[in-house]
């Protein structure tokens, strides 16, 4: 009877409208779980306000914050750190995933750039101390 009703109709409607978008981003939260790129490093090496000791790490995008990075210890029962990043383009990608580090000024430490997850062109770079202003006015120049 409830169901014969337009009380009871759009009930439905809505209910099944819950339950796609419900579904859809399950979908996406499990996609982004599949995406990862595991780096070793020999030495240590700098990501934004703390350094990495030398060893394996694994680099996991965020699926529903597609700028945040995750980073876990090899076997990925805990997180290192959460970095915020900034979307950057590779002229190719690689099978295995890519990692480009720099040279920092005043630091004998190498600094992680950015990194790739594998099979893909989008990656993603970390911004230091000093560069977050010069992302955020380059991104506001088109307003």
């Amino acid at each position: 009877m409830l169901l014969n009703s337009a009380f009871g109709r759009r009930a439905v409607v809505a209910l099944g409208a819950l339950l796609t978008v419900a579904a859809a981003v399950q979908g996406l939260r499990a996609e982004g779980m599949n995406e990862k790129a595991i780096f070793t490093f020999s030495g240590p090496v700098q990501i934004p306000g703390r350094v990495l000791p030398a060893g394996t790490y694994v680099f996991r995008p965020l699926a529903l914050y597609s700028h945040t990075v995750v980073i876990l210890n090899a076997n990925e029962s805990k997180a290192i750190a959460t970095e915020f990043t900034v979307p950057v383009t590779a002229s190719h990608a690689s099978a295995k995933g890519q990692v480009q580090i720099e040279e920092r000024a005043g630091s004998k430490i190498e600094a992680i750039r950015s990194i790739f997850v594998p099979n893909s062109l989008t990656g993603y770079e970390f911004v230091y101390s000093g560069e977050a202003a010069q992302h955020n006015a380059g991104a506001g120049a088109g307003f």
